[in-house]
């Protein structure tokens, strides 16, 4: 897992979303022609979304340098800061020793992956001192079982989804990145929220995402291991995010015989990563995997995908680079800022 500083405002700001985390239950949804919105939030909300390694963390970081008056609601971070504090519950004495040495995407990925210890960034300690890490690190990961009876996906995402709300409602303009925007769109009419919202798909073609997480994974056998990605998840997230709906909402046209080769290749590569590392696809064999292809696209020779979901603007970063996506998004929305 990639290692991130946390963004101390949001750390904040999630302190208020925390205490609606236990409330959350069961919801059922009402019919459209019934919703009355409760909440209207005044911040605008811009939120990006596509598949995995398309460009999104890219994409916000360089627009949070551009237009800093912006929030930066990062999805990854929180989710870790939620789980983290779930782990508090049942781990306190350990989590705060933790603490001191190791930033919350480190405990987690500790947390995910028993028997798994990294080693602090102070290098020079004494030896007891280092062995009282490791006891607190193997107590900590023997809970792994209680923690995931006491988390839920649902409550993670509104652990998120409500931070970006909050900030919104107070005022703050919001930027926040997902794989998907149909979590968020449910989460609206849920709780009946209106915000002036503006959505972006970050899309990259298939070929390019391969090669962005194969570039990925070198670097990160040299520099971090925890940073290590699957080479199917992009194709993961591709599969939830576009089809081939006729009532979808278009974004490009690939050759369906070059996404099974590049696939092909992601699958063959995805047999020699480690169990930690595995993923849906990756247990599929490939003949499995070829139908489950061909029954996606309804085995048309020429793909013309489409988004499950309406979007303001689409971006594709391989053929523009982060500040070029500023640029477009510059200048549709009308935001005052330099791009150097």
């Amino acid at each position: 897992m990639k290692i991130l500083a946390l963004l101390v405002l949001l750390i904040f700001s999630a302190l208020a979303a925390e205490e609606e985390i236990e409330v959350v239950g069961e919801k059922i949804g009402h019919p459209l022609r019934d919703l009355i919105f409760h909440t209207f939030t005044k911040g605008e909300i811009i939120y990006v979304y596509g598949s995995s390694t398309s460009g999104k963390s890219s994409l916000v970081k360089n627009f949070s340098d551009t237009f800093p008056e912006w929030k930066v609601v990062s999805t990854r971070h929180l989710k870790t800061l939620y789980f983290v504090k779930k782990m508090e519950r049942i781990s306190r004495k350990e989590i705060k020793f933790l603490s001191k040495h190791y930033d919350n995407e480190e405990i987690l990925q500790m947390i995910e992956e028993p028997g798994q210890i990294i080693l602090p960034k102070k290098y020079i300690m004494s030896i007891e001192k280092l062995n009282k890490i490791i006891r607190n690190i193997q107590e900590m990961q023997s809970k792994q079982e209680q923690l995931v009876a006491i988390c839920h996906p649902i409550e993670a995402l509104h652990f998120v989804y409500s931070c970006a709300f909050n900030l919104s409602r107070s005022g703050s303009k919001v930027i926040i990145d997902n794989l998907d925007v149909e979590g968020f769109y449910r989460y609206m009419i849920l709780h009946r929220i209106h915000c002036p919202l503006f959505t972006v798909l970050v899309y990259c073609p298939p070929q390019h995402l391969l090669s962005r997480v194969t570039k990925r994974n070198k670097q990160s056998l040299n520099i971090d291991r925890g940073n290590l990605r699957s080479y199917l998840r992009p194709f993961e997230t591709f599969f939830q995010i576009y089809g081939s709906l006729e009532n979808g909402f278009p974004i490009d046209s690939i050759c369906q015989q070059t996404f099974l080769q590049t696939l092909k290749k992601a699958h063959t590569l995805s047999q020699k990563q480690g169990p930690e590392l595995e993923n849906p696809l990756s247990t599929k064999t490939w003949s499995a995997l070829e139908m489950y292809v061909r029954k996606h696209f309804k085995n048309d020779p020429q793909i013309l995908l489409y988004s499950k979901h309406p979007y303001d603007i689409l971006l594709n970063s391989y053929n523009l680079a982060p500040a070029e996506m500023i640029m477009e998004l510059k200048q549709i929305k009308g935001l005052d800022a330099s791009i150097d």
